[in-house]
């Protein structure tokens, strides 16, 4: 008989709003059933302060039962902060628990060499500042002012990234606008710190722009959903060897109604929006492309000024989960190319190319997701 494929048990705040693919909350992020569980009264404001009154501690401490009864293989939470209560959800389950992308500080530093820094996005750095002790405590890493180590960056001044960074999660975040803005940023602190060899995104709701940093700098990208992906993966099998010994994983949904004793449905809440595939293929294509185009722009503006990029040039060849294709239809004049291309008439071929009367201009590279 298969044995169950392994799941996730996520305990979340008290608060709803609408995820998208890459945070913790959305059940695709992830490759693997996932359970959640409120905990009723456990607020933001409660969780950054890492304090719980008695009742909501009750609560919490039932709500890794509930996840341990469900038969999943490790726990997490829905928010950076829930790093404050690691230790209380460590010595309450025998799973392994990783509250926060945090747990993998420890392995990223160990991989590069002490001269190298690693780069760790939070939505609010000077909420970071009291979680310094606590870091040290629970993963044996230093992390303060004077460190040579790490680079804090605060993502409160990303435009359309403030509602995260305050936690007002009521508010719908602009993804394509965010995207920008976190791309943006992860190119600066290349530009300031070339020694930067990763990247850490502390904030839960970072993880939906990981795809557009790592295209966009080449570098790795560790956030909540890679911290998941570790732990689960151990107990996955491996179906190129040893043979596959469980059952097959993932029913979209289960577990999002699992309070009721029932998966989700389309229609139950505002997350209906889950089961509209071709919006979330959308959205991964404009982060993407906007991505993609901020990196060439800035090469392409270095090219101009003849300065050298501050870090390697990225291969001309393409994500290997996207390829391109021309569009049929054509394009409005100046078109920008987000992909470089060889060199046509002498003029680096990042430059945009503006079409010169009765020159017919070029058609668009489009990303597609397959």
């Amino acid at each position: 008989m298969a044995a169950s494929a392994p799941s996730l048990g996520v305990i979340r705040l008290d608060y709803d709003y609408l995820p998208v693919p890459g945070d913790v909350d959305h059940p695709q992020s992830f490759a693997y059933n996932v359970f959640y569980r409120v905990v009723p009264g456990f607020t933001f404001e409660m969780c950054q302060s890492g304090v719980m009154t008695a009742q909501v501690r009750e609560e919490f401490i039932s709500a890794l039962e509930y996840l341990t009864s469900q038969g999943v293989a490790g726990i997490t939470g829905d928010c950076g902060f829930m790093m404050f209560f690691q230790r209380l959800a460590r010595e309450t389950s025998k799973l392994p628990v990783f509250m926060s992308s945090l747990a993998q500080l420890p392995a990223v530093t160990c991989a590069y060499a002490p001269e190298e820094q690693v780069a760790i996005f939070t939505a609010n750095k000077r909420r970071l500042e009291p979680m310094r002790q606590l870091i040290r405590e629970e993963c044996g890493i230093e992390v303060h002012n004077n460190s040579t180590r790490f680079v804090i960056i605060g993502c409160e001044d990303v435009p359309g990234f403030e509602s995260v960074a305050i936690g007002a999660r009521g508010e719908e975040v602009d993804v394509t606008k965010v995207t920008l803005g976190v791309v943006g940023k992860a190119v600066d602190v290349l530009s300031r710190h070339p020694q930067v060899r990763a990247f850490l995104f502390e904030c839960t709701e970072l993880g939906c722009y990981s795809d557009a940093v790592r295209a966009a700098t080449g570098l790795p990208v560790f956030d909540a959903i890679t911290a998941c992906d570790f732990f689960i993966g151990a107990r996955k099998d491996n179906a190129r060897f040893g043979g596959s010994w469980q059952q097959p994983a993932h029913t979209f949904g289960q577990g999002l109604g699992a309070a009721s004793g029932r998966s989700a449905q389309p229609g139950d809440s505002p997350r209906s929006q889950f089961s509209q595939p071709h919006r979330q293929q959308q959205l991964r294509q404009e982060m993407l492309t906007n991505a993609l185009e901020i990196q060439r722009l800035q090469r392409a503006i270095e090219q101009l000024a003849g300065q050298p990029a501050p870090w390697p040039a990225p291969q001309d060849t393409q994500p290997p989960a996207w390829h391109l294709q021309q569009q049929p239809s054509e394009p409005p004049p100046h078109q920008w190319q987000p992909y470089a291309r060889p060199q046509q008439g002498g003029r680096p071929a990042d430059v945009p190319h503006v079409p010169a009367p009765g020159q017919h201009p070029r058609r668009p590279t489009q990303l597609v997701f397959r």
